[in-house]
């Protein structure tokens, strides 16, 4: 109260407003403490090393409140300011990085979240997702991870259609192509599968992997002619044998 009384006393200074955001912030009044730190930088109020602290503080607890509501934007506001005061503090990377990835800023989500994930590993499918939405668009990426998702859960059917989705949002994405590729083979259309694999090596022509499943396609299907023209020689030498036999009894 008294705070609050000397603000209005004297409004044009800088003390105030300073003695309040320390005071909300024992009270653990968390907004007031942001707001009343706010005040102090904006009226040209300097911070040193523990005020500082404790205005990031209180713009990172603001900020994971608003990141766990769903109110991304505003959760990325607040971990941005939480940030520029004090960009050493992983928590606050941890979660603006995430911040930044679902307001779409995938460029920038991508180095706070590789500066975070060494001490926290569950972040590494969210920088996969980061990583493969700065090159093939966000929504790309999503179909994508989903359909992996899917075929490794024995769903072909429904990881088929999830790369094509990826495949349509990026005709170029080559490991799109290739789970396109693996999931028509295991649903038996070896046909459509080796004309996706041959569409991989055109997209990417040094792609070891794709080289060596078409080499396998090529030595299966010379394989399978070779038993075929085999079984159509005995077939026809067994048909010469009984007309010749059929003749010889005639």
């Amino acid at each position: 109260a008294q705070g609050e009384r000397a603000r209005s006393l004297a409004p044009d200074r800088v003390e105030p407003l300073r003695f309040l955001a320390q005071v909300y912030g024992i009270t653990g009044w968390t907004s007031r403490t942001w707001e009343a730190w706010q005040a102090y930088m904006a009226a040209g109020g300097t911070l040193d090393a523990r005020s500082r602290a404790d205005a990031a503080r209180a713009a990172l607890v603001l900020g994971y409140q608003a990141f766990t509501a769903g109110a991304m934007e505003r959760a990325r506001e607040l971990l941005e300011a939480s940030y520029r005061l004090e960009p050493e503090d992983l928590t606050t990377v941890t979660y603006l990085g995430q911040a930044r990835l679902e307001t779409g800023d995938v460029e920038g989500a991508i180095p706070l979240l590789e500066a975070a994930v060494e001490t926290y590993p569950q972040l590494r499918p969210t920088l996969q997702r980061a990583v493969l939405g700065a090159e093939h668009g966000l929504a790309t990426a999503d179909a994508f991870l989903a359909a992996e998702r899917e075929f490794a859960q024995g769903n072909m059917a429904g990881a088929l259609s999830l790369y094509v989705a990826a495949m349509q949002g990026n005709p170029g994405f080559v490991e799109a192509i290739k789970g396109a590729a693996e999931a028509n083979a295991a649903l038996g259309r070896s046909d459509e599968a080796r004309r996706l694999w041959e569409s991989a090596l055109q997209v990417d022509p040094g792609d070891a992997e794709v080289e060596a499943v078409l080499a396998r396609l090529d030595a299966a299907a010379a394989q399978a002619a070779q038993v075929a023209a085999q079984a159509a020689q005995e077939a026809q030498a067994a048909a010469e044998a009984e007309a010749a036999a059929q003749a010889q009894a005639e």
